[in-house]
């Protein structure tokens, strides 16, 4: 082969471009597509929800420039190992930025949870990738105590016309195959620039974990509150919504 015509395969199939090492702030917050409050919202089934607690184990988070595979909006709950040649050949490029541990997040919190400065570097956010364990699994901050071993923690009222559902539900998202990672989170290309004011922020779509519930479909109940029982439609699309890509989102906040 002659050495012109490597060199241009070379640089066109293997080739990266680091850009300059930076550190940079991080956040994580909860919030709504609509970019309201997650304390109440009415979601696309048409239940509208108000929330007395919301909380989950967040973490790691890994940014990255590449472009996200092109998957169907709200994955199949089929566990799937994603083993084709395909998937495991698929680049997400260079890592720009990662949030290693785990932090224990109130989604309804004012304050914002800040993970510190990352190393990372400069060049543009496309895609992320979030990982959802149980407490504890990974190397993590503190907090948890709230969440009592669950992934996550949900409390509060639905309701729709005359009809009013009181519910808790705590989730871990099973281990199988890689249930417990969201990948292909679309990133509207966020730079990530030296001494840029402001702080990188990965939010929770709470109205996105819980757009196809049906509270109506919950029927156990203790002292007036509704369980998500695993056998309920409530619950199974609740882990759709949570391992859903659309449910989390990536923006520059600025100070």
């Amino acid at each position: 082969m002659r050495p012109l015509l490597l060199m241009a395969l070379l640089a066109t199939g293997c080739a990266t471009t680091s850009g300059e090492r930076l550190q940079v702030e991080a956040v994580l917050a909860g919030g709504t597509t609509s970019g309201s409050s997650p304390t109440s919202f009415t979601t696309v089934a048409g239940w509208e929800v108000d929330l007395e607690e919301a909380r989950v184990a967040l973490g790691p988070i890994y940014l990255y420039d590449g472009e996200p595979m092109a998957r169907l909006r709200w994955p199949s709950l089929v566990p799937t190992a994603w083993a084709c040649g395909a998937h495991a050949q698929y680049s997400y490029g260079e890592t720009l930025a990662e949030i290693l541990d785990q932090h224990a997040v109130d989604l309804l919190a004012a304050e914002l949870v800040s993970v510190g400065f990352l190393d990372g570097l400069a060049g543009t956010i496309r895609s992320a990738e979030v990982h959802l364990h149980p407490p504890g699994e990974v190397s993590s901050s503190s907090g948890f105590e709230l969440l009592d071993g669950e992934t996550l923690q949900l409390r509060g009222v639905a309701s729709q016309g005359e009809v009013e559902v009181p519910f808790a539900v705590g989730l871990t998202v099973p281990d199988e195959a890689t249930m417990r990672i969201v990948e292909s989170v679309r990133v509207d290309e966020v730079e990530l620039v030296a001494d840029q004011p402001g702080a990188l922020q990965v939010e929770v779509l709470v109205d996105r974990w819980l757009a196809s519930v049906d509270f109506g479909s919950l029927t156990v109940e203790e002292e007036g509150v509704y369980a998500f029982d695993e056998d309920s439609q409530a619950w199974s699309a609740l882990l759709m919504g949570v391992r859903s890509r659309e449910a989390y989102a990536v923006t520059w906040r600025e100070p």
